[in-house]
């Protein structure tokens, strides 16, 4: 089938270049993600350098990552990156598998069939 027009630039202008700014912010979202969990992590030590320490504010930073993290991987531009431009899901199980498990996580916001 023949292109709606001739000058298609696919994502290349605006407004669809706003797709490529979406996947831009997710990287910069997992590096965020991924500084917040060093902390979480080192938070589980105590003043002298012991590991093991959990205080109230260890706990609120462990669910505040356990949310980010999930908030971030549910995005549709992690969806695409895990499994996007596969022609055949059978040759790449692990990026199938990982594919579906990020599926399950934005379910209720891709694949809604309407409100009930």
């Amino acid at each position: 089938m023949a292109e709606p027009h001739a000058g298609y630039s696919g994502e290349t202008r605006f407004p669809l270049i706003l797709q490529n700014l979406h996947r831009y912010f997710f990287y910069f979202a997992v590096v965020v993600a991924g500084v917040l969990t060093y902390d979480t992590v080192l938070s589980f030590r105590n003043a002298a350098g012991q590991w093991g320490h959990a205080g109230l504010g260890t706990l609120v930073f462990l669910v505040n990552i356990a949310l980010i993290w999930a908030y971030t991987l549910s995005c549709h531009s992690c969806r695409h990156i895990v499994g996007g431009r596969l022609k055949h899901f059978s040759k790449h199980p692990v990026r199938y598998r990982m594919w579906n498990l990020v599926g399950r996580l934005n379910a209720r916001t891709c694949s809604s069939p309407g409100p009930r």
